[in-house]
This record gives C-alpha cells, structure tokens and sequence, in this order.
C-alpha cells in the first residue's frame, strides 16, 4: 500500500501516533463495522416478511468503508516501530 492511500487518514489522525495507538485505532474501527452489519444487516434478515434492502446495501456499504479503514489503519500499525 502506497503512502497516497493514507493521506487522507494522516492528515485526519497526524504521525505522532505510536503503535499501540494505532492497534487500538484500528480495533475500534473493526468493531464499529462489525456493528454496523450487525444492526443494518442482520436485524433486516432476521425478519424475513419485511426485509428493506435499501437498508441492507447501505449498511453493508458502511460496514465496508469502516472495515477498509480498519485495515489502513492496521497496515499503519505494521510501518510504526515505536512501542
């Protein structure tokens, strides 16, 4: 992963953070997505008479975006040496 595709997300958070930060960062970020699909996706399929998926896709989308922020910031956790 190239340094242009944690731009946004350093510039949002900065460099100064160690790694324990950055493992806690990226915990947090895997247990909103994890939320996420679970109260979007799960609550909408758990009732199969009424399932609205314009919900469904939309939470599934989140629960993406949340999971690939997750994994930027675990690779960001891989690259810091301070501990």
């Amino acid at each position: 992963m190239s340094d242009r595709s944690l731009l946004a997300l350093r510039l949002l958070i900065g460099n100064s953070m160690n790694s324990r930060q950055w493992k806690n960062l990226s915990k947090y970020f895997y247990d909103i997505s994890k939320l996420i699909v679970g109260v979007a996706v799960v609550s909408q399929l758990a009732n199969l008479e009424k399932i609205n998926m314009k919900v469904v896709a939309i939470g599934l989308l989140a629960g993406i975006c949340f999971l690939l922020i997750a994994l930027f910031t675990d690779k960001k956790r891989g690259e810091t040496d301070d501990d």
